[in-house]
């Protein structure tokens, strides 16, 4: 059979056998639709209240720092909640997981429209980072369920494009919901994408975890099995902490752009949205230029590079920030460099690390999702908190991210080089 890309439709030799062997799907096919709606929920929720970050301080009469905060304990709870649930989609099946995330998403963004104080607001913003992890950690599962080290590379770096294409739209929809009502429109559109997604996930999702592997052992006990499992390769956890801290450094601009764009450069809501989303074209290009050198050049091979043109432009935008007097063109472009390398680090490194552990994959996939978020919202909520006011704060943090990063993945070695995890 000639290979195709798995995330269109099509899977190679090795994902038909895993998917006939796992799902009872002769095919093996990834639901392609249905993981790139639950993927783009994330940058939604990340990004559609960017914009209304000044409206908001003013609403509960606190300044913009005080809100940015929420944007770091965000991203904490999306990395607790995949580590809570990745044993639990490993233990009771892919699908009850999902759909429990799901609702109790939509009941927390409800209770953020009805908060009553920025204290209530910020908690309320872990809460619903936390359910949603708990949600979207079986995006990458399932895929490493459906495909082997190299197609799983490939969907998700394809699942990447459609996370930055929702980076993109979201700031800008953010900037037009607020023109017309106030910062609370944007929870309420979350609300309303979550109730079509509920019935696309709910005819689409297939359960990829068979009643055999659905152990009868307390999903706690489960859970710290399949961690001190994925724990103990230190080669493979390379990978994860070249991935948490590349994206760590995305997450930090993220948490820190209302600032640097509206307070520092003085620009309005429609010019902020804007320059986020030109970052996030670049990690669109960065994941295709990334999904065509697949083919030709390893996974494990092209994510080094990617590292040290990150850690190259990161450097540059701290000298020019700290030695110079900053200008807008040349900080938009190095952010710009800097964050677009993680469209050829991201899928790289995720699939890298999912090749170690075929009989945790839920397991692993939490540590690949969890520990970016941790780090990068833990990074970002204290930059937040001890913030003096300009952007060499935004930048060390960034160029930290990125040398930390580039030294993580010189350590890591691909599965094949190294000793995969033993069956269960």
């Amino acid at each position: 059979m000639r290979n195709r890309d798995p995330l269109g439709g099509q899977s190679t030799e090795a994902s038909d056998a895993r998917g006939a062997a796992t799902t009872g799907r002769a095919d093996g096919r990834i639901p392609a639709l249905a993981l790139a709606a639950l993927t783009i929920l994330t940058p939604l929720a990340v990004n559609l209240y960017l914009p209304a970050m000044p409206d908001i301080g003013d609403w509960f009469g606190v300044d913009i720092q005080r809100i940015e905060i929420s944007v770091g304990l965000f991203f904490i709870g999306l990395g607790v909640g995949q580590l809570m649930g990745a044993p639990a989609s490993d233990r009771y099946g892919r699908r009850p997981a999902t759909m429990l995330g799901l609702a109790l998403f939509v009941a927390s963004t409800i209770a953020i429209v009805l908060a009553g104080s920025a204290e209530q607001f910020v908690a309320l913003r872990f809460v619903q980072g936390l359910v949603l992890g708990i949600a979207t950690v079986n995006v990458a599962a399932i895929i490493a369920d459906l495909a082997d080290t190299q197609g799983a590379a490939r969907s998700l770096s394809l699942l990447q494009t459609v996370l930055s294409a929702g980076h993109i739209v979201a700031p800008i929809a953010g900037a037009a919901l607020i023109g017309s009502f106030d910062w609370r429109s944007t929870f309420v559109v979350l609300v309303l994408y979550c109730l079509p997604l509920a019935v696309l996930l709910w005819i689409q999702l297939p359960e990829t975890v068979s009643r055999s592997e659905q152990r009868d052992r307390p999903v706690l006990r489960e859970a710290l099995r399949g961690y001190r499992v994925v724990l103990g390769h230190p080669r493979a956890l390379a990978y994860a902490v070249c991935l948490s801290f590349a994206t760590g450094a995305t997450f930090v601009y993220l948490t820190d752009a209302a600032f640097l764009y509206m307070e520092w450069f003085g620009l309005g809501p429609s010019q902020f949205g804007l320059l986020v989303a030109l970052s996030t074209v670049a990690v669109v290009i960065g994941t295709m230029l990334n999904v065509r050198l697949l083919r030709k050049h390893r996974a494990d091979r092209i994510a080094p590079f990617a590292c040290g043109f990150q850690c190259l432009t990161a450097l540059l935008l701290l000298a020019h920030v700290a030695l110079m007097t900053p200008s807008l063109p040349v900080v938009v472009a190095l952010l710009t460099a800097a964050t677009g390398a993680h469209g050829l680090i991201g899928g790289n490194a995720g699939a890298c690390l999912l090749a170690y552990f075929p009989h945790h994959r839920a397991t692993a996939s939490g540590i690949v999702g969890s520990m970016p978020r941790l780090v990068g919202g833990g990074i970002g909520a204290g930059l937040s908190v001890v913030h003096f006011g300009t952007p060499v704060a935004t930048a060390a943090a960034i160029a930290g991210c990125a040398l930390v990063a580039g030294a993580a993945i010189r350590f890591a070695r691909p599965a094949e080089a190294d000793q995969p995890d033993e069956p269960s």
